[in-house]
């Protein structure tokens, strides 16, 4: 049965969505064989369960997710998406740019939209309920349980897609708020656009504020913005350890001592 768009529920015809939209790809290498891997893992208390890898033909940027409505994408996303590019261009060229907090706020919202959009690459275990997907396409609000880091990175790939998702809950019985009939309320997604290291972090759970627990030294915080403004490149330099430990920040989570392993979550 094909599903609803992602964003404003409207049954119908989709269109596909670029993570990495066309015009970005003339600053994006694209070295060695224009081929692909997209990958899912599934463990339960610490234990594989299931995986699965595909290669794909077409450069990693080459990727498009059909989930959004025509209105959607030809509307409110690409007006997003066209008040962001010069800002985006700006940092893609490695201009040193002072970023305004206006210029930030569009940033961020360009990246949830990709973040939403993304998650449902693996449409059976996202995290951003449909009533905040309607609130973010008409209102372009940003789900309070989202914060949004940027950061400069030396890595030799400037192209990157990782999305981490769990289940968590702060008792036995349960999460607050309930799931709901959703899999999943926690995740992060990590993605390199070009110079730009960007992390997503979404814990939908009363009671968890992400900077209570994790360390984000050399990343930015532009969602919520604590910042009025921004000079980029952003130093110190975000090296490949760096994005590792980031793209994995939620093991962190999962390590610490009072942190319990269920079969399954009520």
């Amino acid at each position: 049965m094909p599903q609803n768009c992602i964003f404003c529920n409207r049954p119908g015809k989709k269109t596909k969505e670029h993570l990495w939209p066309v015009w970005m790809h003339p600053y994006l290498s694209r070295q060695g064989e224009l081929k692909h891997k997209r990958g899912q893992l599934t463990s339960l208390l610490g234990e594989e369960v299931s995986s699965k890898s595909l290669e794909r033909q077409g450069h990693l940027s080459s990727i498009r997710l059909r989930v959004v409505c025509k209105i959607c994408n030809s509307g409110w996303m690409s007006r997003l998406e066209s008040k962001t590019k010069p800002i985006l261009v700006n940092i893609l060229t490695e201009n040193s740019v002072l970023l305004t907090a206006s210029e930030l706020e569009t940033l961020a919202q360009w990246i949830a939209m990709k973040a939403i959009t993304g998650e449902h690459a693996e449409p059976e275990i996202f995290v951003t309920p449909i009533s905040d997907r309607i609130v973010f396409q008409s209102e372009l609000e940003i789900p309070s349980y989202f914060e949004i880091y940027i950061g400069s990175h030396n890595h030799a790939e400037n192209t990157a897609w990782l999305r981490r998702s769990h289940t968590m809950a702060l008792s036995p019985n349960g999460p607050t708020p309930p799931l709901n009939g959703l899999q999943r309320n926690t995740q992060t997604i990590a993605m390199l656009c070009g110079p730009i290291f960007i992390l997503v972090i979404a814990i939908r759970l009363e009671g968890i504020k992400p900077k209570d627990i994790f360390q984000f030294k050399k990343l930015k915080k532009i969602f919520p913005l604590s910042n009025c403004e921004l000079n980029w490149p952003t130093a110190p330099i975000i090296n490949q350890s760096d994005l590792s430990r980031f793209s994995n920040i939620l093991d962190e989570l999962g390590n610490l001592p009072n942190v319990h392993h269920l079969p399954e979550i009520p």
